[in-house]
């Protein structure tokens, strides 16, 4: 019944902690089971009741705050995604879950946060929050609307890469060992023709700088990552790299 009621204390680690609950949230937790049914969450909102009936869901009943996120394992969670609050004005949501990035930051500066925001111009103080990534849904879905209405097609190629319920998907895998030193291009065709991916990025270590269609005489470095588009996760042999690790 503690556990019903979002009164008891997390089971996990190394798990997602998402906070608050509303449409959005149980489309990411649907796409997170998709793409792997055992990850563990944390859910931290103010229900009643926990929302879904999930084994591996965990609900903490109450606001983003230090008793909260002590309660949801904090210091042995992974990720932490803030999503806004549908019953606030836009200004106030923001506001808000700016203040809880940097409630989440001050408590675990080592987990990885991930902001929905409204407005772009919130996303600079979102970031001196330490946020790691900052999405605004408003100006992605204009976006998306705009490039549709150019380029017809195009949303639906999106949508494919965004979901993982049928065709293709981006994925982020370490850079194959055999392949470093060597010119962009090479490294795009070794994946097209090994593990039929296509690489549409390139990332500076694990959490560093994205770079989407790099130069074909770009130098890829051991340590940098691949962003590639293919219909399964490619296998990376990483026995000659074991400190490589598959994301």
């Amino acid at each position: 019944m503690k556990e019903e009621l979002g009164m008891s204390h997390c089971r996990f680690e190394k798990h997602i902690i998402l906070c608050e609950w509303n449409h959005r949230a149980a489309n990411i937790i649907k796409e997170l089971r998709l793409e792997q049914a055992d990850v563990q969450i944390v859910l931290i909102a103010e229900c009643d009741r926990k929302p879904v009936d999930d084994p591996n869901l965990d609900f903490i009943r109450g606001r983003v705050s230090d008793e909260t996120l002590k309660r949801a394992n904090l210091l042995q969670a992974k990720t932490v995604i803030v999503l806004g609050n549908d019953q606030l004005d836009a200004s106030i949501r923001d506001a808000t879950a700016v203040l809880s990035t940097l409630t989440v930051e001050s408590l675990h500066p080592n987990a990885y946060t991930i902001v929905e925001l409204v407005d772009q111009a919130n996303a600079v103080t979102c970031y001196r929050a330490q946020a790691n990534e900052v999405i605004i849904t408003s100006e992605l879905s204009s976006m998306l609307i705009s490039q549709a209405t150019l380029n017809h097609g195009i949303s639906k190629v999106i949508s494919e890469l965004l979901s993982v319920q049928s065709g293709n998907q981006l994925y982020k895998l370490p850079l194959p060992p055999n392949q470093a030193r060597k010119p962009f291009i090479d490294v795009f065709m070794h994946m097209k023709q090994t593990y039929k991916s296509t690489v549409v990025a390139l990332q500076k270590g694990k959490e560093g700088t994205v770079i989407s269609n790099p130069d074909s005489e770009q130098i890829v470095e051991a340590s940098d990552y691949l962003i590639v588009m293919s219909t399964s996760s490619p296998q990376i042999n990483l026995h000659s790299n074991p400190q490589a690790v598959l994301t």
